[in-house]
């Protein structure tokens, strides 16, 4: 079972133990997905859109998926090919089935949820999840029945879904990661982004509270935000470092901003910040477009409150690699397939992939989507793969290998790594044994 390292770090490795026999069949991994508006009107129905992706290499012959509806939702009907749903209980508690297969890195189709909101409560807090071998789920979804573990895995999702009029504004923020990648003594930039999916028009003088990274250097001088119908201050007060607020045109106070806003906040990196300082920034915003006050200290979304963070380490490039089972399963004298997913939050980074085969295994070919890494191999069975990414869509590294006859071994154990060139760690215990608590 590859073990992924999912947090930012200037180094990631990942490893893969895979049976021999060749009868060992992979597993399937589903997640769940869940999409809903954020505002909704009374006694105005809207849709859920739910989809299950399996993650694994092995197929799921089906998938089970339930969906608490809460208090003030009123269950109308369901359509997805392929799915079929059933209602129990006030508020409904729906359990649906999906008939068919989803293959490895598949998904299935989508399922739409129709529902009602009454006149209260305020907001509709949805829950649903699946289980992601493909068989029955037990409990109902909730906070009580999803921990942070199981939505961060997929295996629950939620949805807040807030009451409106139809002249009401609804704002929702978002910031992006540093760009460039920070270095000490550098400018870097953080992209707002200030939606509103409401009817109405927030007020004129709409605040938007940026809480900058404790290192980053800034005051009326050196924080803009590129926008000229926004300006900024520096914030005393909350965890607030920066106001943005909306001016537009002085000379028309019913100007308001548009349905998208998009601010650059502008700041600078300190000469002698160390690598590995926490380089953290969120954005808060009311979702009617008033003061906050005080403001939070994290990141809670909720009716009220719209809020978005990007966590970054300085100097370290959130390189995450993870390796797959092979594919087909390893066997005596077959060939198989191992598949490599690499990624990294930096920007234009020269970036080392070392794979480590185990005694006993022997690589028949190396290639890469679209053939763009440069890879070599060395006597010692290490592969060394580099090219220059950015963050975005994982990349992916294929090696080919094949169970060499003298083998006695009923397991191999395949350790792979990421890192900066020429920082990449040597693949092996001592690299994974540093970042996974347990083994395959």
């Amino acid at each position: 079972m590859a073990q992924p390292n999912g947090s930012k770090s200037s180094a990631s490795c990942s490893y893969s133990v895979a049976d021999t026999s060749g009868k060992a069949e992979p597993p399937a991994a589903l997640r769940i997905s869940k999409q809903g508006p954020g505002m909704a009107v009374a006694g105005t129905p809207f849709t859920y859109l739910i989809s299950v992706s399996n993650g694994g290499l092995g197929a799921a012959g089906s998938a089970t998926i339930k969906d608490q509806l809460p208090a003030g939702l009123i269950y109308n009907s369901y359509t997805g090919t392929g799915w079929s749903c059933a209602a129990s209980g006030t508020p409904a508690l729906l359990t649906c089935t999906y008939q068919s297969a989803i293959a490895g890195g598949a998904s299935s189709a989508p399922l739409t949820i129709n529902v009602t909101p009454a006149a209260s409560p305020e907001s509709f807090e949805n829950w649903a999840s699946v289980d992601p071998t493909g068989g029955g789920l037990s409990s109902a979804p909730g906070a009580t029945n999803c921990s942070h573990a199981d939505i961060d895995s997929g295996v629950c999702a939620k949805t807040i879904t807030a009451l409106t009029s139809p002249t009401d504004p609804y704002l929702t923020v978002d910031i992006s990661d540093p760009s460039p990648s920070p270095e000490p003594g550098e400018e870097v930039i953080y992209t707002v982004t200030i939606e509103n999916e409401g009817g109405g028009d927030p007020p004129p003088n709409t605040p938007v509270y940026v809480d900058l990274p404790e290192e980053a250097i800034y005051d009326d001088g050196q924080t803009e935000t590129e926008n000229p119908d926004w300006d900024s201050e520096v914030s005393g007060g909350g965890a607030a470092d920066v106001v943005c607020n909306w001016v537009g045109d002085p000379s028309d106070p019913n100007d308001t901003p548009s349905d998208i806003e998009t601010l650059k906040v502008i700041v600078d990196v300190p000469d002698d910040v160390e690598e590995g300082t926490s380089f953290d920034a969120e954005v808060f915003a009311d979702r009617d477009g008033d003061p906050i006050n005080p403001v939070p200290a994290s990141c809670i979304p909720s009716a009220e409150l719209t809020c978005s963070e990007s966590e970054w380490t300085l100097g370290l490039d959130g390189f995450t690699v993870t390796k797959s089972q092979p594919v087909s399963t390893l066997a005596v004298g077959k060939r198989s397939i191992y598949t490599l997913s690499i990624s990294t939050t930096g920007t234009a980074v020269s970036t080392d992939v070392k794979d480590q085969l185990p005694d006993g295994m022997k690589l028949i070919s190396v290639s890469s989507t679209g053939n763009s890494w440069q890879c070599a191999t060395s006597p010692a069975n290490l592969v060394l793969c580099n090219k220059v990414i950015s963050s975005g869509s994982p990349e992916e590294i294929f090696v080919e290998v094949e169970v060499e006859p003298h083998i006695n071994a009923t397991t191999l154990t395949n350790y792979a790594s990421e890192g900066a060139e020429g920082a990449a760690p040597e693949p092996g215990t001592e690299c994974g044994s540093a970042i996974f608590a347990s083994s395959a």
